[in-house]
């Protein structure tokens, strides 16, 4: 029945896993109105309220006789600079931009004068997760140190010591719960984490 319990909390790991990573969206800028020089919603705004992951593709819209949208670098973007862009989309109404790697990205409009009036876009690509290393743990010398819970009793141990691992938990202590429910709220927990991370 173990093995049963192991199989599914590995199931579930790998399965939450690589849901996590394989997603990507597709995000229009601005909203409904698009790429466009004065938006319902403010660039700065729109993309302060969304989280943007590596793979995640702008959508841009706009009208492509007149406008057109540059990735550049951040001098360029803070002066509207329009001479050295690292990308230039000129799709018109339907074109898209891979968010390739974690870290900021910088848009302007082709239109200098558009640019200058606030039509650009700051989209800040969140790193990936990676497994974390635990803290390290502090090595206390035997009897150095001696938690007193509320109650004022400083041991439940019932060799009266309580830093005595080997002795046997109290009658009814989590300890004496079987292993199992460990095996259910480790898969549960991968469940929610899978959900949790659908957004």
């Amino acid at each position: 029945m173990a093995s049963f319990h192991t199989h599914l909390y590995v199931f579930f790991s790998l399965f939450s896993t690589l849901l996590c990573i394989s997603k990507a969206f597709n995000l229009t800028v601005g909203g409904k109105d698009g790429w466009t020089l004065h938006p319902s919603e403010a660039y700065d705004h729109w993309s302060g309220r969304l989280r943007f992951n590596v793979n995640d593709n702008l959508h841009f819209k706009y009208n492509g006789g007149s406008d057109s949208v540059m990735e550049v670098n951040r001098g360029d973007y803070g002066s509207c600079n329009t001479n050295n862009p690292i990308t230039t989309l000129t799709g018109g109404s339907d074109s898209f931009f891979n968010l390739n790697r974690s870290g900021p990205f910088y848009f302007i409009s082709g239109n200098k004068s558009n640019c200058d009036q606030g039509q650009k876009l700051t989209v800040v690509v969140l790193s990936p997760r990676k497994n974390q290393t635990p803290p390290p743990t502090i090595a206390l010398a035997p009897g150095s140190f001696s938690p007193v819970p509320a109650g004022g009793i400083a041991s439940s141990s019932p060799t009266g010591n309580p830093m005595d691992v080997n002795a046997p938990a109290p009658k009814g202590s989590v300890a004496t719960k079987p292993a199992i429910s460990a095996t259910l709220i480790g898969s549960l927990a991968m469940i929610v984490f899978g959900l949790g991370c659908v957004y």
